[in-house]
């Protein structure tokens, strides 16, 4: 059953809308895939995968802000939701040029995950700009913890 399917014999469910926009993005579909993100989450507002997809078509957008929020609250409903800091989290504070933010982002995932070879990686290139003066923003007054 696809998608679209499933979402007109059950309405209500929101892993179909979830399921379906996570195709939009392959497809240049961004505003879509938002909407059905959202839809999913009016359906489940503490659906950690829901928020954080929708953080990364956010991303995509280039909607910094926006994809930070949803990131941050895809932690705390999992907080052991450790892809968030690393590869989210972390990359949203690059791209804004919070270098200090994203090392001390990936150092939560390295916390949760010290195996997690791409989170130490980004962190590595975040020191890197850090060291070599590209930093554009201020640095982070509240460096992020692990979650307890």
């Amino acid at each position: 059953m696809d998608c679209n399917q499933a979402i007109r014999v059950k309405p209500r469910e929101a892993r179909a809308y979830n399921d379906r926009a996570v195709a939009y993005p392959k497809l240049g579909q961004l505003d879509e895939a938002i909407r059905d993100f959202t839809r999913s989450l009016q359906l489940d507002s503490e659906n950690a995968q829901s928020r954080a997809n929708r953080g990364n078509a956010y991303l995509l957008q280039g909607k910094h802000s926006e994809a930070l929020a949803d990131y941050s609250q895809a932690v705390d409903f999992e907080p052991k939701y450790a892809s968030a800091y690393s590869m989210l989290r972390g990359h949203v504070e690059v791209a804004r040029g919070n270098f200090r933010q994203a090392i001390a982002d990936y150092a939560v995932a390295l916390a949760l995950d010290p195996f997690n070879r791409a989170a130490r990686s980004a962190q590595e290139e975040a020191r890197e700009h850090l060291n070599s003066d590209f930093e554009v923003a201020a640095p982070a007054e509240n460096v992020a913890q692990p979650p307890r």
